[in-house]
């Protein structure tokens, strides 16, 4: 990895960007945290995570409440190795469907101490286990 800022800001932008895919199943994405930021949808705030998989940018929108839950109970930091999968739709035991996604989060540094730094993931408390969102 390059520890030039300078030399690995031009790496980032020579890559292509892609968005993550939440419409198959199966599709996954494993990578090092690049940017961290939020973005404003009908459901209110929700994080924004682009990964570095060594041949592309993939930004993932986790706008959807399963995927919003499992990124903000988490610290993810920049530097952060992360893997998202889409399992696709899934059902509660109660038959209610939401989009399903599994989540894995490896620190670059485990013993780092610092605050969360996904916006208003110490809010995480009150969000509803499922939200009103379209199916």
């Amino acid at each position: 990895m390059i520890t030039d800022p300078l030399a690995r800001a031009r790496e980032l932008l020579s890559k292509p960007v892609t968005r993550f895919d939440h419409a198959t199943p199966g599709t996954k994405v494993v990578g090092l945290v690049v940017e961290l930021a939020t973005g404003e949808g009908n459901f209110g705030e929700y994080p924004i995570v682009s990964l570095d998989d060594g041949e592309r940018i993939v930004t993932i929108a986790c706008h959807r409440s399963v995927l919003r839950r499992e990124i903000m109970g988490r610290d993810i930091r920049l530097g952060d190795a992360l893997g998202v999968e889409y399992t696709g739709e899934q059902h509660t035991r109660g038959g209610q469907p939401y989009f399903g996604y599994r989540v894995v989060h490896v620190p670059a540094d485990p013993a780092d101490e610092l605050p969360p730094r996904i916006p208003g993931a110490d809010e995480l408390d009150g969000i509803d286990e499922f939200s009103d969102e379209p199916f």
